[in-house]
């Protein structure tokens, strides 16, 4: 069975193709006083579309750019189990966005828009998922081959044998 951990389904480590599905799990730690743990799946931002972004918002206020971000926020993270003030499932939405706590706004868009930050390990995960998706991605990284299934299978697999 295949781990959770990180990837949904990646069709290329080293290539986005555009549509294609390629989303990542996120998990933000809680802390006390700002949020409870976050799980979060997201697409992440190709250096080029990055660059798109910060190159728009140069030029803008600081009140714009951060509707701008939160904007392009709601378009990048697919699911999340965030709760609003009455305990419902909140909406991934540009407006909730905006009614984030500064520090959690901040995260969110440093590991989805920027790539400057990453996500926290999942607690759930267990040793053995964190190990084994760890070794097929490192395989996949070191052989540009694409981090699939059958490549976390196999590495659990491997890892059961040895």
């Amino acid at each position: 069975m295949p781990t959770e951990n990180h990837c949904i389904r990646a069709d290329s480590v080293c290539h986005v193709p555009a549509d294609d599905g390629w989303t990542f799990r996120g998990f933000i730690e809680a802390v006390p006083n700002l949020n409870p743990d976050i799980r979060f799946t997201y697409r992440p931002c190709v250096p080029e579309e990055r660059s798109d972004i910060v190159e728009k918002l140069a030029d803008k206020p600081a009140k714009i750019q951060d509707q701008l971000l939160a904007r392009a926020l709601a378009a990048r993270i697919k699911s999340w189990d965030i709760k609003d003030q009455t305990g419902a499932l909140a909406p991934v939405t540009a407006d909730f966005m905006r009614r984030l706590q500064f520090p959690l706004f901040d995260r969110l868009t440093g590991i989805v828009i920027y790539g400057n930050r990453i996500s926290d390990t999942d607690p759930q995960w267990t040793d053995d998922e964190r190990r084994d998706v760890g070794e097929a991605e490192l395989e996949a990284a070191l052989t540009g081959t694409p981090v699939t299934d059958a490549a976390v299978d196999q590495a659990v697999k491997n890892s059961n044998e040895g």
